[in-house]
């Protein structure tokens, strides 16, 4: 997977020890990674975001040998840990403010369908962001094109086809993906 893995640099970087691998990294990445951590934190401040995301660049500095390249993306990868970074901060915050500790994920409860989940936040960032509003009003919201096509000031026809482009291109970003281990029939 690591041959084909649009990050293998960042990745080569962070595995030789290299100086220039964080900045690497948030140049390849940073703004979608900031973005996600701070959809994963809710409620959480910008400082909780910048304190999530410099533990995120420590951690992977600290863990790159612990990466699979035949498991996952090193994007992906990253990705997972700033998540994993980012739930124990909110779940430190939920207890700040005596809203109660989230729950525990258990091994048991984890499937690939998480890496699959954060392999598509990183198809997301493939496409312009036009594209990315469209994907997100009518596939995650769930608007009608004509609702859609008048929030963005699009035409119909216009929308149809930027939204069938915009699929496509997930299909073909995600179209190679499957960890090794997985079988075939499986749903994750």
């Amino acid at each position: 997977m690591l041959g084909s893995d649009p990050d293998w640099e960042s990745y080569r970087l962070f595995a030789t020890g290299e100086a220039g691998a964080i900045q690497a990294l948030v140049h390849r990445c940073g703004a979608a990674l900031l973005r996600f951590i701070h959809r994963c934190l809710g409620t959480g401040q910008p400082e909780d975001v910048e304190e999530v995301f410099n533990d995120t660049l420590l951690a992977i500095w600290r863990d790159v040998a612990e990466y699979d390249p035949q498991q996952a993306r090193f994007k992906t990868w990253v990705f997972f840990k700033a998540r994993c970074i980012a739930l124990d901060r909110r779940r430190a915050l939920a207890r700040d403010k005596a809203a109660g500790p989230l729950p525990e994920i258990t091994a048991a409860e984890f499937s690939w369908s998480l890496l699959l989940q954060l392999d598509l936040v990183w198809a997301l960032e493939e496409l312009g962001v036009l594209d990315r509003q469209i994907v997100y009003l009518s596939d995650y919201l769930g608007l009608d094109h004509r609702e859609i096509a008048g929030r963005l000031g699009l035409q119909p026809g216009a929308l149809d086809t930027r939204l069938h482009r915009a699929r496509q291109r997930l299909r073909q970003v995600l179209a190679s993906w499957r960890p090794r281990g997985v079988p075939e029939d499986s749903d994750g």
